[in-house]
């Protein structure tokens, strides 16, 4: 059994610190012609390999014309920090 699927990769993205007003930041991502049984999914990957970025929410929603998945992230560093977000699309059949 094959699968067909869409691969791509949102390079170098960034994130502020936390502050006592913004101590997460929400991060979109979409895609057209999105059909509501279709997979879509992302995984951030910090730029260095000791950083740690936490995900607190994940939602998923029709915005007419295309599908969002927002994610939020927590930035446990005092400083900005450099991510890829890589993201996999599985058209429905």
């Amino acid at each position: 059994m094959s699968v067909e699927a869409d691969f791509f990769v949102a390079y170098n993205q960034w994130i502020a610190p936390p502050s006592p007003t913004a101590p997460t930041t929400t991060f979109t991502y979409w895609w057209s012609n999105g059909r509501p049984n279709e997979y879509m999914d992302v995984m951030i990957m910090p730029g260095a390999p000791s950083v740690h970025l936490q995900e607190v929410g994940r939602e998923t929603y029709n915005a007419g014309d295309h599908f969002v998945l927002a994610l939020t992230i927590a930035n446990e560093q005092n400083y900005w920090v450099q991510f890829d977000a890589n993201y996999i699309r599985i058209p429905s059949r």
